[in-house]
């Protein structure tokens, strides 16, 4: 059924229907706020909501509007099957293929889709798990960081990990938290209620996120952060002006918006991270000259020469790649690092070339259909006025970040990539399918997509 609770749920003489939804939202915001912080709770509740989506699904639980991806998870299987095939010709390697498929590493790209049957049909349910995700994540330095001696770090100018697996992942969590706040200044501006408190909730996770970003000095994230950032600024103006249904731009906002993303950069011109971009500019010429072996094993230099040397192994098995093992092969087989300082690598750091070198060119256009798809999606859901201005220009902003970091980093096959990635696109198409969208249709200048 449609975006609608069976009636199987409904009419159930024990209020069936009615308790698991509630439950179904104590497993989402157990998730969101404990999946970093304490993990071993967060995949119980993962657990938790797949086996009450299960149990109604029994009793017909459907949403077309999702059709789409549940197809695509269904092609992961696939995908992550023909992967483990071609694992076994890593066994020259000395790299012994698993017993079965993991069928975990690319299906988790598509937990969003559990919490967006069930989100749709509570209306608190979206701003309360994305609330939790930001506790969770601000509770990382006291319950798997150093505490107080994080901040210390911090104010003397050296990197910190907030708790997470590397300061890059810290950051990267820290640019989704600065764009939302962003877009929730541009909620609190145009909302006729709670207005003020929005507006002070947006400046504390700005303030928050900026001191962050500060403290990790991750490059990858800043450039992600710029441009998303700047992209987000155009497209506000833009859209303000030219479309008669979007309310006119407040004065002071696009000001406020714009002084935050100078703010930013002017914080990050000033820290370790303009000297660290400085120092490595070397290997971005050397690179830029073809003289690859020349490069320095910095960490500018350790990418590039991986990327660089990984060709010859993508090259070899593109379609299906080498396994879940195929990354690590590669950084151990190929010349890109000296022997010693091959054990400390076992990624590409590019989650493009990371997902070619497991699962191909198939796993690559499995990746790049649900980002088209979501995006789509954003779009039709914004033109039928399904979702706010604020929720559109995050869920663009945030894609635009996302495309960018994960050049640098292989966030999508990481714990904490597959985190940032369900909570942000579960609340965005939780929204965007959600039944009490209003009638009305906005045009927008630039884009005509006909409606689903």
């Amino acid at each position: 059924m449609d975006g609608q609770i069976p009636s199987a749920l409904k009419t159930s003489t024990n209020n069936c229907g009615k308790s698991l939804t509630w439950l179904s939202l104590v497993c989402c915001c157990s998730y969101a706020l404990f999946e970093l912080t304490f993990p071993s709770i967060g995949k119980t509740a993962e657990a938790g909501l797949l086996i009450v989506t299960l149990i109604s699904a029994v009793f017909g639980l459907r949403d077309s509007k999702l059709f789409t991806p549940f197809v695509l998870l269904g092609v992961s299987l696939l995908v992550q099957t023909a992967g483990w095939g071609a694992s076994f010709d890593a066994m020259e390697y000395g790299f012994q293929p698993d017993k079965a498929p993991r069928i975990d590493l690319l299906s988790k790209w598509f937990l969003f889709l559990f919490f967006a049957l069930w989100l749709p049909r509570i209306p608190f349910g979206v701003p309360l798990i994305w609330a939790a995700s930001i506790v969770g994540f601000l509770l990382m330095p006291w319950t798997n960081g150093l505490g107080i001696n994080e901040f210390q770090l911090a104010i003397d100018n050296r990197r910190i990990d907030v708790g997470t697996m590397n300061a890059q992942h810290a950051a990267m969590l820290a640019g989704i938290m600065l764009l939302g706040s962003l877009t929730l200044f541009i909620k609190g501006f145009t909302s006729r209620t709670y207005g003020k408190t929005l507006k002070g909730l947006a400046f504390c996770t700005s303030l928050t996120s900026t001191a962050l970003l500060y403290a990790t000095q991750t490059r990858g994230v800043w450039l992600g952060v710029a441009v998303a950032s700047i992209s987000l600024v155009i497209l506000y103006v833009w859209l303000s002006l030219k479309s008669k249904s979007i309310t006119a731009s407040p004065r002071l906002l696009i000001p406020i918006i714009t002084l935050i993303v100078i703010t930013t950069f002017l914080i990050a011109i000033n820290s370790n991270l303009g000297n660290r971009i400085e120092k490595e500019s070397n290997s971005v010429m050397l690179a830029l000259h073809g003289k690859i072996e020349e490069m320095p094993l910095d960490s500018t230099g350790i990418r590039l020469r991986s990327w660089y040397f990984a060709g010859t192994f993508l090259a070899e098995k593109p379609w299906f790649g080498w396994g879940p093992d195929g990354s690590k092969l590669i950084m151990q087989e190929s010349a890109a690092l000296p022997t010693e300082l091959k054990p400390e690598f076992g990624h590409l750091h590019n989650t493009y070339l990371d997902i070619i070198a497991q699962f191909g060119i198939f796993g690559l256009a499995l990746y790049l259909s649900l980002l088209g798809w979501l995006i789509v999606k954003i779009i039709k859901a914004f033109q039928s006025n399904a979702i706010s201005l604020s929720t559109f220009l995050f869920g663009v902003t945030f894609f635009i970040y996302w495309s960018i970091v994960n050049i640098f980093e292989s966030y999508m096959l990481f714990s904490s990539g597959k985190y940032a990635f369900t909570i942000v696109c579960s609340g965005i198409i939780s929204l965007a399918i959600s039944p009490n969208s209003m009638p009305a249709t906005r045009k927008l200048p630039f884009l005509k997509l006909r409606k689903s």
